[in-house]
């Protein structure tokens, strides 16, 4: 199976038992919330991006956009899958996806939770630290 990644724009018994699983806390994690994927999917100014290999939803980001703006939050890679790519291509997609549809600004929010490591993980995809947000720029 290939590697895909794209807006969840169904919603399927798979997609939540896969979605509740992600956002399971780990070892060195806390708990995300899981989101609430029948409003998201509903809601036009959020999408739900998703990775899945072998028909498993395996890495989620959350995007909130309005007008031309676009802002990333609740990245996360299953536990058994980090280290191999999954989490850059995830990103790459979704930047891809949003520069398609015009948005000329891209952030990721981490809701107030300075994760040192999430932080350099964004910063060698092409975002920068401005003041307290990470904004991507090429």
């Amino acid at each position: 199976m290939r590697l895909a990644a794209f807006t969840v724009t169904e919603i399927t018994p798979q997609l939540i038992i896969d979605i509740n699983k992600l956002y399971q806390p780990t070892d060195d994690t806390a708990a995300i919330l899981s989101p609430d994927v029948d409003k998201i999917v509903a809601d036009k100014e959020h999408q739900l991006f998703v990775a899945t290999f072998n028909n498993r939803h395996i890495a989620s980001l959350l995007i909130t956009s309005r007008d031309q703006h676009a802002t990333l939050s609740d990245i996360v890679v299953r536990a058994v899958t980090r280290n191999r790519g999954v989490g850059s291509y995830l990103l790459e997609r979704a930047i891809t996806q949003l520069k398609a549809q015009g948005y000329t600004a891209i952030e990721y929010d981490d809701c107030g939770c300075v994760d040192p490591a999430l932080t350099d993980f964004l910063c060698k995809r092409g975002f920068h630290k401005q003041q307290e947000q990470l904004i991507f720029t090429e």
